[in-house]
């Protein structure tokens, strides 16, 4: 039923409650998982730091990389692709799913977003409006 599931995280703690159900999913339907993160760095932040733009996106990409490979670990996802997007959050997720043609997306209910969350809403809300599959999500304990 469901083969090919996505887990996006933001590497908070609602983001990570998301792979553990996203586990059980994978192994009863046998399907496969793919770790997806979204960074919204400006362009600006590379000027900031007196690198090019491409130099700031490598180190990003290392970096977070390095950060879901052990995301994965600690949680015991194996077999997982991953896969790093810069972008709008809500929009990257969607377009994901539809290359990978992904049936269920996994997630948490809300992320890092605080106040922001309250005043714009939350990508989890913005995802399961845009999303052209099923959409689980999940409450951190």
């Amino acid at each position: 039923m469901y083969s090919r599931i996505l887990v996006p995280t933001d590497f908070s703690k609602a983001s990570f409650a998301a792979f553990k159900p996203a586990i059980t999913i994978a192994r009863k339907f046998g399907g496969k998982i793919w770790l997806l993160h979204v960074s919204e760095i400006a362009p600006v932040y590379a000027y900031r730091f007196g690198i090019s733009q491409q130099e700031l996106d490598e180190r990003v990409i290392e970096h977070v990389a390095g950060e879901m490979r052990n995301a994965a670990k600690i949680l015991g996802v194996k077999g997982a692709e991953l896969i790093i997007r810069s972008g709008k959050v809500q929009q990257e997720i969607v377009n994901v799913v539809n290359e990978k043609k992904i049936d269920l997306i996994v997630m948490g209910t809300h992320g890092m977003s605080g106040l922001v969350h309250a005043v714009l809403g939350s990508v989890t809300d913005k995802v399961v409006r845009l999303a052209p599959c099923h959409v689980l999500t999940v409450k951190p304990r």
